[in-house]
C-alpha cells in the first residue's frame, strides 16, 4: 500500500469523523426537543382515548431509544483526538487501506448491485400500495385523526430534510437506489426498528412446579427421577383403578422414587371383596404401577399388615392376606 493511498484514508476517517460530529451537534437538540413535546403531548392527553394516542407513543418510544444514542454517539466523538492529530498507527493505516481497497473494488459493487435488484423489484409494489393507502387513509379513522394532526406535518417536516441530506449525499452508484424512495425507506425503517427493538436474547426463567416425594430414603440407586411423576398424579391413577371395585377402598399411596417402590395402603374394605375382585384390583394396580415406572408394588391394610406384593417370578400379585385376622 503506497503513501497516497494511506494518506487518502487518514484524510477520508478525519472527514468522517468531523462531518459526523457536526451532524450529532445540530440535530441532537431537535430530537431532544421532538421527545420532550412528544411526552409533554401524551401526559396532557393521557385518559382522553384519542385515536391519535397510539401513533404518538410510538413516535415517543422511538425517540427515548434514539435519543440517548445519539448523544453517546456524539459524546464518544467529541472526545476523540482532535483532527490534527494522527488518529491511527501507520500499521493499522495500512491494514485498513487494504480492507478499504478490497470494499471499493469488490465487495461495494455487488452490495449496490444486490441493493439494486431488491430495490428495482420492491418499489413498484410498495409504491402502489401506498397510493392506495393514501386514497383510503380518510376511511381509516386512526389514518384520518393523524392527517389532521399537528405530527403529522412535524414527521413530514423531517423526512423532507432526512430525503434532501440523502438524496444530497448518495453518490452517482447510489443515487438509482435512492431515488426509488418507496423501497429504499420502507427498508431503511424496517432495519432500524429491528436493530432498536430487536429481542435481547436472553431467556426469562421459568419457576417449575416443585415435585412432591415421599418417604425419600437414605440408601439405594435411583431408578426414577424425583421430578418425573407427582404423587398427587399417582393417587388420582390408582384411585381411578381401584374405583370399579368401590369408593373409598385406597387410603393412602406412599412412593419412593430412589427404589422405584409403591406403597397402596388400602381401607378394610378390600376384605369385603371376592376372592376374583382381589385378583383383577390386584393385576389392575401392577400394570398401572409398571406403566408409571415402579419395580416394586406393595399393598398394606390400615394396621399396616403387608397383604400383597409384586411377583419375584411371573406376572401375577402375591396376595397374603384375604381375610382379616
Amino acid at each position: 500500500m503506497n503513501n497516497k493511498i494511506q494518506e487518502k484514508l487518514g484524510q477520508s476517517v478525519l472527514l468522517l469523523q468531523s462531518w459526523a460530529l457536526g451532524f450529532l451537534t445540530k440535530i441532537n437538540p431537535t430530537l431532544e426537543q421532538w421527545r420532550n413535546q412528544l411526552s409533554a403531548t401524551e401526559t396532557a392527553e393521557a385518559g382522553q382515548n384519542k385515536s391519535s394516542a397510539p401513533v404518538k407513543k410510538l413516535a415517543a418510544n422511538l425517540l427515548e431509544k434514539v435519543v440517548p444514542v445519539t448523544q453517546k454517539w456524539q459524546a464518544d466523538l467529541s472526545a476523540l483526538p482532535p483532527a490534527t492529530e494522527p488518529l491511527l498507527p501507520p500499521q493499522v493505516q495500512q491494514e485498513l487501506g487494504v480492507a478499504w481497497q478490497f470494499v471499493q473494488t469488490q465487495l461495494l459493487p455487488k452490495v449496490v448491485s444486490f441493493s439494486q435488484t431488491v430495490v428495482d423489484f420492491l418499489d413498484p409494489k410498495l409504491h402502489q400500495f401506498y397510493t392506495w393507502l393514501g386514497q383510503r387513509s380518510m376511511q381509516i379513522k386512526p389514518l384520518a385523526n393523524f392527517q389532521a394532526s399537528p405530527l403529522k406535518a412535524r414527521i413530514v417536516t423531517a423526512f423532507l430534510s432526512i430525503d434532501r441530506l440523502i438524496q444530497s449525499a448518495a453518490g452517482a452508484g447510489l443515487k438509482p437506489i435512492v431515488a426509488k424512495r418507496s423501497a429504499t425507506y420502507t427498508i431503511l425503517i424496517a432495519l432500524i426498528l429491528f436493530i432498536l427493538f430487536k429481542p435481547s436474547g436472553h431467556r426469562v426463567a421459568v419457576a417449575q412446579k416443585p415435585t412432591v416425594a415421599v418417604n425419600p430414603p437414605l440408601t439405594g440407586k435411583s431408578v426414577i427421577p424425583p421430578d418425573r411423576i407427582l404423587v398427587t398424579d399417582i393417587q388420582n391413577q390408582v384411585a381411578k383403578v381401584s374405583r370399579l371395585f368401590g369408593e373409598g377402598l385406597i387410603q393412602s399411596v406412599q412412593a419412593n422414587f430412589r427404589l422405584g417402590k409403591l406403597v397402596v395402603l388400602v381401607t378394610d374394605d378390600w376384605y369385603q371383596l371376592s376372592p376374583f375382585q382381589q385378583d383383577q384390583l390386584m393385576a389392575n394396580l401392577l400394570e398401572q404401577s409398571v406403566s408409571l415406572g415402579f419395580k416394586k408394588l406393595l399393598l398394606a391394610d390400615t394396621h399396616q399388615s403387608l397383604i400383597a406384593r409384586n411377583p419375584d417370578v411371573g406376572i401375577k400379585m402375591v396376595v397374603l392376606q384375604r381375610q382379616p385376622r
